[in-house]
């Protein structure tokens, strides 16, 4: 294998490799944007507990 042969495969690997970085950073991003949904859901079902327990209750 020649020299320009291996400097080509190296980078033809560079390139496969940054397109694999860029779909993993787009994952990411949507992984880290459903990470907020769930913790604001979260949020909002703990409010509603301590809402519930701080509420008075009827006698019986």
């Amino acid at each position: 294998m020649s020299f320009a042969e291996k400097l080509f495969d190296g980078l033809r690997a560079t390139m496969v490799l940054r397109g694999d970085v860029d779909r993993m950073a787009t994952r990411l991003e949507k992984v880290a944007d459903d990470m907020l949904d769930h913790e604001k859901r979260l949020i909002r079902l703990e409010t509603l507990v301590e809402v519930a327990r701080a509420a008075p209750r009827l006698p019986g």
